[in-house]
This record gives structure tokens, sequence and C-alpha cells, in this order.
């Protein structure tokens, strides 16, 4: 998982709207309205990972007051806790715009589950609060 460092990074280029060449749209402090996960879908690896097993995490596309919908992202969130899936240290990945699914690898663990959440984010780096989180 990505390092404290790392995620504040991320989320100061998300805040600056420069996440994959975005325009900042000045003025815009709504951010977008999203539902969070909807699911995690499990799928058969073409090569298993001992291991390992391969998820779809699905959700609907958010929408937003002045971003399109094919240019918002979603930052993936992973945790083994949680009540500490949306910590900045427990960023997963983001997403390309307009996506709305991922592919994530998920240690299997019986004792620990891991779970997930997504939070969207529009071009001004406005990020959704919610709190929906899913597990395999």
């Amino acid at each position: 998982m990505p390092n404290k460092a790392f995620a504040l990074l991320l989320l100061s280029v998300l805040a600056l709207g420069l996440w994959g060449c975005q325009t900042i749209k000045s003025g815009d402090t709504t951010p977008p309205v999203f539902g969070g996960a909807k699911g995690l879908i499990y799928i058969t690896p073409t090569t298993p990972n001992i291991g390992a097993s391969d998820y779809y995490l699905t959700w609907e596309a958010a929408t937003d007051n002045v971003t399109p919908q094919d240019s918002i992202v979603y930052i993936i969130y992973s945790s083994a806790a949680s009540s500490e899936v949306f910590n900045l240290n427990n960023i997963l990945a983001v997403t390309a715009a307009g996506l709305t699914s991922y592919e994530v690898t998920a240690p299997v663990n019986p004792t620990s589950p891991t779970y997930f959440g997504v939070r969207a984010s529009d071009e001004a780096g406005n990020i959704d609060s919610n709190t929906v989180i899913t597990h395999p």
C-alpha cells in the first residue's frame, strides 16, 4: 500500500485538479454526488496467485454540478479494519476518468478480511464523503 507521503501527494494533485491533465474548474467547491461501492464481484483469474483472490470492485457513475461523468476519477481505498478504510494511508489506487469498476487482487486471510471503499473526485479536486464499504 502507498505510504502517507504518497497519499498526501496524490490528494494534493487531485485538489489542484491536475490528475489526468484535468482543467481546474475555478469556483467549483461542490463535491460529486456518489453512492459509493455497489459490490465486489469475484473473478476467476487466468493465472492464479497463490494466497490471493481477484475481484472487480463496482459502482455507479457519480454526478457533478460542473464535471462531466466521464471526467470524474475514483479513489480506491483498502484496509484490514472497516473503521480505517477511508484513511489517507489506505489509498490503493486512483482510476482513470470515467471508470465504474476496478480490478483488485486481495490477499486471502479468513481471520482478517480486506475492506474496500470508493470515493469520487471531480476536476476541481472535490471529493465526496460517502462511507460505504464492502468486503469479500
